[in-house]
This record gives structure tokens, C-alpha cells and sequence, in this order.
């Protein structure tokens, strides 16, 4: 960069025959428009610098106190959570007791259906059986009655349970 005018001019008058500038030029050219990018650059992000250090210096304690709010939020949250899942898992333990609970007593009232069933099938047989052979005494009975059975010689005639003579 030229610091005079006099410089200015004794470099304007080092060019080469074809009235071109010189390599000297040409390199402090390039060095002006390097360093017109880069202030064009840096001003901004030194801008932007600035006003950052400006805020975090104004808005310091605010920005603290919202980091630890949202720290509590989350925490806050993450207690909400665990509480929800401890529940869900009481409500999912209890269905599954309940469901254990109603299940047992089906299979134990399935055997006892199925136990009285039985008996009651082996009374009922007891009792046809016992139907049974009161309708054949009757009958034989009956048939002494009427002069059908054989008195004499034969068996002897057999009376119905609870039937009187008459």
C-alpha cells in the first residue's frame, strides 16, 4: 500500500513498455483485494462477536436461570415418567394376580363339577338299580295277587317293601 503520493505516482510510472503493471503492482493489488474480502468479512462477524459478548453480559443471569428451569423441567418430567410406569406396572401386576386368582377358582370349580357329576351319576345308577329291582318284587308281587305266581311248590311270594298284607 501506498503511504504518500509520491509513492502513488513513482509506482504508476514502473509499468513495462505495453503500458501493463508490473508483478510489484500486481501482488499489492492482489493484497488490497484480500484485504477488502477479508474486512468484508470480518467486520461482521466481529459484529456478531460483539453483540454476543453485549448479551451474554446483559442477559447472563437470565439465561442461567432459564437453563436451570428447564434442568427442573426435566427433572420434573423424568419424576412424572417414573411414576407413570410405576403404576403401569402395579395395574399390569394386579390384572395379571386377578386373572391367576379367577382362573384357580374356575379349575377348582371345574372339579368340583365334575367330582359331584361322578357321585352323582354312581347315586343315580344306585338308584335305578335299586328302582329297578323294587319294580320287579312288585311285580312279582302283583302276580301272587292275582293267582298268576305259583303258591305251592314254587318260590314264595315276596312283598314289596313297606306293602301290608290285606
Amino acid at each position: 500500500m501506498a503511504a504518500t503520493k509520491e509513492q502513488w505516482f513513482a509506482e504508476g510510472q514502473a509499468r513495462s513498455a505495453t503500458g501493463w503493471p508490473t508483478a510489484s503492482r500486481l501482488q499489492r493489488a492482489k493484497a488490497t483485494a484480500r484485504g477488502a474480502g477479508a474486512r468484508a468479512l470480518l467486520i461482521p462477524l466481529g459484529a456478531a462477536l460483539l453483540a454476543g459478548e453485549r448479551l451474554r453480559e446483559e442477559f447472563g443471569g437470565v439465561a442461567a436461570a432459564y437453563a436451570s428451569q428447564r434442568r427442573g423441567v426435566a427433572e420434573q418430567l423424568r419424576r412424572i415418567e417414573r411414576r407413570g410406569r410405576i403404576a403401569r406396572n402395579r395395574l399390569e401386576r394386579e390384572v395379571r394376580l386377578a386373572r391367576m386368582r379367577l382362573e384357580r377358582r374356575m379349575r377348582d370349580r371345574r372339579r368340583d363339577l365334575r367330582e359331584r357329576r361322578v357321585a352323582l351319576s354312581a347315586d343315580l345308577s344306585t338308584q335305578v338299580a335299586t328302582a329297578q329291582e323294587q319294580l320287579r318284587r312288585s311285580r312279582r308281587w302283583l302276580a301272587g295277587r292275582t293267582g298268576r305266581g305259583k303258591r305251592e311248590g314254587g318260590r314264595p311270594l315276596v312283598r314289596p317293601e313297606g306293602a301290608t298284607s290285606g
